[in-house]
């Protein structure tokens, strides 16, 4: 009697179960099958890579090429970082340090520097996809940045003997072109930090006040706006200022002979 009791229930069980199921299927919608996106944008450069331009020139954005499986660009989310600075519109760069105003068109580049551009894709299932570009924005003067070993002659005496010194040359990062002389002269009581201006192999020196150094004034011996002072010498790595340094008390012309020290 109890063996009969317990195959009654196990069978009453068994079709309750297959009836729960019969029914949960013939209930169910038919529902979509969703494909899901998990493929990101392709992105491909156009333009070089790396990107060199010359400081103060205009920046071209090359841009990049991009597809989707799912998307066309217009659904599609872009985002570019990292650009070079540029002018957003023309205008007069005045130099706070010197105050020399250059023209520089819009777009046009206002700092050197290597800047990794990276450009990004986002699909509407929130897939990413970045590349990136070298853009090597140069000052066409950076060859002269260099150490160099200076001698200093005074030829408005003769007489007079100076040390040799050395002096490391940099580059200016917004004007290009230019160049600074830091211990310009090796004066005994004042540090000047001059510039010069580099076009092509020619060396100017346009005239420079040190106001906190007594009016202290340095110009190329040239009587020119610019001040020509002086050609740089490819073969022997060399170049030679001949400039005119005056202040309250006295004006004399000098000769600088600047070697690049190995």
């Amino acid at each position: 009697m109890q063996k009969l009791l317990i195959l009654t229930a196990i069978s009453l069980l068994f079709i309750f179960s297959s009836s729960c199921k019969e029914d949960k299927d013939e209930n169910l919608p038919n529902l979509p099958v969703i494909e899901l996106d998990t493929i990101a944008p392709e992105l491909q450069l156009l333009g070089p890579n790396p990107y060199n331009i010359v400081l103060n020139e205009k920046y071209i954005e090359h841009a990049y090429s991009v597809s989707d499986n799912f998307c066309d660009s217009t659904g599609l989310m872009f985002n570019t970082s990292n650009l070079p600075d540029v002018a957003a519109v023309a205008f007069w760069y005045t130099d706070e340090w010197t105050e020399d105003s250059i023209y520089l068109e819009a777009n046009a580049t206002i700092e050197a520097g290597e800047f990794e551009v990276i450009y990004t894709a986002i699909d509407t299932s929130g897939n990413t996809s970045s590349v990136s570009r070298t853009v090597i924005v140069e000052n066409e003067a950076s060859y002269l940045a260099q150490n160099y070993s200076v001698k200093k002659e005074c030829l408005t005496d003769t007489s007079l003997i100076y040390d040799d010194y050395s002096s490391e040359l940099t580059i200016d990062n917004n004007i290009n072109g230019r160049l600074w002389i830091p211990r310009f002269l090796n004066l005994e009581f004042y540090s000047l930090n001059v510039y010069v201006n580099i076009q092509n192999d020619s060396i100017f020196l346009p005239k420079q006040v040190f106001n906190p150094q007594n009016g202290y004034q340095i110009k190329g011996i040239e009587n020119s706006d610019n001040g020509f002072a002086g050609m740089f010498n490819q073969a022997s790595q060399s170049f030679t200022l001949t400039l005119t340094a005056s202040n309250v008390a006295y004006s004399n012309d000098y000769k600088l002979t600047f070697t690049k020290q190995n």
